[in-house]
């Protein structure tokens, strides 16, 4: 529910908005088609059942809760790798 809230929103209004406690942490599932990275109750953590809010790094605008693996993976294609992935616009629901 609050990735649809905070999706298209600029970043550091999230940042700001989790520092007062209005957006609660980010959860899974990862909304990357294809990644299957869930939060298993009673799992040891890892990486992927750590969810982040992702953003754009040339906008600076939210783009949904991603896994840390994905994200790791958005980061560098944002700075320079090729674009293999599709995601949809800010703005646009999945």
């Amino acid at each position: 529910m609050a990735a649809e809230i905070v999706r298209g929103m600029p970043y550091a209004e999230l940042r700001r908005l989790r520092r007062d406690g209005l957006v609660p942490p980010a959860a899974g599932p990862c909304e990357i088609e294809g990644c299957h990275a869930i939060k298993q109750h009673g799992e040891p953590p890892g990486r992927q059942d750590r969810f982040v809010y992702e953003h754009c790094h040339h906008h600076g605008t939210v783009r949904g809760v991603v896994c840390l693996n994905c994200n790791q993976l958005l980061a560098t294609l944002d700075n320079g790798g090729a674009r293999v992935y599709h995601w949809p616009p800010a703005g646009e629901g999945k």
